[in-house]
């Protein structure tokens, strides 16, 4: 069985740069999944471990602990925080440790009543009751595919998007939020008190974790020599791939919220046990908690039962190290009420403006092509009042609700894209559509540009995209093609590109978080439409800017021509601007209390630009003689096998890109165990 789905999916998180890949890892030999029960098999016949075992395997011998590349990001509450991507070593390492406990790690899980998110079994390879969800993957594909070729086959689809675990219930709080099973609850019980966990990963103690597995914090202070248990393991190998750091877990990783989840089924069991103990109270009879991650949600047909049971909850996570964000607390009289927000306006402004355009097209059969105005395509596009009407209510609502600003943008961009669907006929009139559409989108980004907007931006703009091209190529085919209909292509290709330039010199963008457009106008090259340098150098000698690799190398990607592999001529500035940012980077980071080439900060950024094709050779000879001296004193046995390739795509085709975005839109409609689990 292949390790593909770990090291592809629990290990990156959701941010990183759509061309960022760690394939060649999951080629190496040692890191089949044959290979590596062969050496559990080994190591657990020894007495005695050395390093914890590292699981039996020779390419982590000489690692004691690594360092993550951290980033920014920011949330959908518009809250920055620092996430990360773990070094090769520690993603092998923490597919080793799944590996051997994946039974342990479903036992435990399954021991929570409340959890709706916990990983109950392991996904085979096999393409089976998924295939639905595949075929919506490539039918989303379809409906934005810039390119005529390299269509993807179900079995590539599956390998792309399975999680090495399937959940219980959900993986997705919006799919949880509009469940059949919560809505049952709901009917069930009238009052809800509504809370999280106060700074939840930073704030998990790695030994608590082992104390919690052991079943005591006494009980794991007597079994801490043994190091190659479960619990104890846990413990090591959270802090390992961390900078030896016990206070806090890794932010960002499916794998981080996978043993979240074994801290948090521990104290779900003691709080259920406690409840009854003191109250008698039945869970699903007296009351009922929904936990999704660290978001806790008690029904009860009693405000005093959920006080009750809210203080039995504080009180255990406690134990643990862990508080209540009192900020955060709510409560409902009314249970259908807990899920609502500003966004079920935003569901109606939608819902309004498909209503317009299904009526649009009624009338227009019943009346004839000529009933509206001459443009028989308006009910397939909407009108253009329509579209100013959506967009106006959009900013209405956000306007009132500020502290939801990011939610708003998020659902009002992803929705967007389904009511994109229309052949352009490229005349005048529908230009003028063309302009509120383009302005719209950024008038969105502008309320809140993070990393998730701009995914939706992007797709958004590709279904615009090939829509024009689909009616260009359909006129073109029928020989019907008239001049004013090419030059009005020509203009409104000519009107995205202009308005992301214009968005990349925004000073409200954020490249922190927008770095993906910078890949994603590479599309226009083949139009001989370029960024202007000006704007890149900017984005480079941004002194604010903490996702030094990301931005780097987004921008030397674009720069790069992938058919010479070289710096295109107009961008030679570009390249001797980054490249000094490059060399300054390295020098300044060579020494941060840790072997660099255990630091992900310093590895990524060396390890890539060595690689890069565009590299003149005075700078190639530069970082290799600071990688061959650092190579030289490392006590890592196996450095070659992780430095084979680099891990950003240089060579990677936007249609790789493309479909690289659309896999984070939907990867998690693939995740949901097929258990029938009644309520």
């Amino acid at each position: 069985m292949s390790n593909d789905y770990f090291l592809r999916t629990e290990v990156l998180p959701y941010e990183l740069p759509a061309l960022f890949s760690n394939n060649f890892l999951c080629k190496l030999h040692e890191l089949s999944e044959s290979k590596i029960k062969s050496d559990f098999h080994v190591t657990q016949g020894r007495k005695k471990l050395k390093n914890k075992a590292f699981f039996g395997a020779s390419i982590l011998r000489g690692v004691n602990y690594t360092k993550p590349l951290d980033f920014i990001g920011t949330n959908a509450n518009k809250k920055r925080r620092t996430l990360s991507l773990l070094h090769p070593y520690g993603q092998i390492l923490t597919m080793l440790y799944t590996l051997r406990f994946q039974d342990y790690i479903v036992d435990t899980a399954k021991r929570s009543s409340f959890s709706i998110r916990s990983p109950r079994k392991r996904n085979s390879n096999e393409i089976n009751s998924n295939d639905t969800k595949i075929k919506n993957w490539q039918r989303i594909y379809e409906s934005i595919n810039l390119s005529s070729t390299n269509q993807v086959t179900s079995e590539e689809d599956k390998v792309l998007f399975n999680h090495f675990f399937s959940y219980f219930r959900t993986d997705n709080y919006s799919s949880m939020a509009s469940s059949t099973f919560v809505k049952q609850i709901q009917n069930q019980f009238q009052y809800v008190l509504k809370t999280d966990v106060q700074n939840f990963f930073p704030s998990i103690y790695t030994h608590s974790l082992a104390w919690a597995l052991y079943g005591s914090k006494s009980v794991g202070k007597e079994q801490k020599g043994d190091k190659n248990s479960f619990p104890n393991l846990t413990d090591y190998v959270l802090h390992n791939i961390n900078f030896d750091e016990t206070n806090g877990i890794i932010v960002g990783l499916e794998f981080s919220r996978i043993i979240a989840e074994l801290l948090m089924s521990v104290v779900d069991n003691k709080v259920e046990v406690k409840i009854y103990k003191k109250y008698r109270y039945r869970f699903r009879v007296n009351y009922f908690i929904i936990r999704f991650v660290d978001d806790i949600f008690i029904f009860s047909n009693s405000l005093e039962a959920n006080r009750n049971i809210f203080l039995i909850m504080k009180d255990v996570l406690d134990e643990f190290n862990l508080k209540v964000n009192d900020k955060k607390l709510s409560i409902f009289e009314d249970s259908a009420t807990v899920f609502t927000s500003c966004i079920d306006e935003i569901k109606q402004l939608f819902e309004l403006f498909k209503v317009q355009k299904r009526e649009l097209t009624l009338f227009s059969v019943l009346k004839g092509k000529d009933a509206l105005d001459s443009d028989p395509n308006t009910g397939k596009r909407g009108r253009l009042i329509d579209w100013k009407n959506l967009f106006n209510g959009i900013h209405q609502i956000a306007s009132k609700n500020s502290q939801d600003l990011g939610k708003i943008t998020h659902y009002s961009l992803s929705s967007i894209n389904s009511i994109l669907n229309f052949v352009p006929d490229l005349s005048i009139k529908e230009r003028k559509v063309y302009v509120v559409i383009i302005e719209g989108l950024s008038g969105l980004l502008k309320n809140s540009c993070t990393y998730t907007a701009i995914q939706h931006y992007i797709l958004n703009i590709s279904k615009l995209i090939h829509n024009l091209e689909s009616s260009k190529n359909s006129l073109e085919m029928q020989s019907e093609l008239m001049k004013s209909q090419q030059i009005s292509y020509d203009l409104d290709m000519e009107l995205i590109f202009k308005s992301q330039c214009r968005i990349l010199d925004n000073n409200w963008f954020s490249v922190d978080e927008g770095y993906e457009l910078i890949n994603f106008m590479k599309y226009y090259q083949k139009l001989s439409w370029m960024i202007p340098s000006r704007i890149l150098i900017n984005l480079l000698h941004l002194d604010d800017s903490h996702n030094f690799y990301f931005i780097n190398a987004s921008i030397a990607y674009y720069i790069l021509d992938n058919k010479t592999n070289e710096v295109q001529r107009a961008y030679r500035t570009v390249y001797k601007v980054l490249f000094r940012r490059i060399r300054l980077y390295i020098q300044k980071n060579i020494d941060n209390g840790i072997d660099p080439l255990l630091d992900g900060n310093f590895f990524y950024v060396l390890n890539d630009f060595l690689k890069y094709p565009g590299i003149l050779k005075t700078d190639k000879e530069w970082l290799s003689k600071v990688y061959n001296n650092l190579k030289g004193k490392s006590k890592s046995s196996d450095l070659d096998k992780i430095t084979s390739d680099s891990y950003f795509q240089w060579n990677g085709s936007f249609d790789t890109f493309l479909k690289n975005v659309i896999k984070k839109k939907v990867v998690h409609q693939l995740n949901i165990t097929d258990l029938n689990v009644s309520f």
